[in-house]
């Protein structure tokens, strides 16, 4: 799985996460954590 990355975040978050796809295609998520 070279191209799989994978985090554990623990905490409360502040809002819904904000999907957008960058000029080559590739999706980002932007979110907000209070820990």
């Amino acid at each position: 799985m070279a191209g799989l990355n994978k985090i554990l975040l623990i905490g409360n978050a502040g809002r819904d996460a904000e999907l957008r796809y960058l000029a080559s295609g590739t999706p980002q998520a932007q979110f907000s954590l209070a820990v």
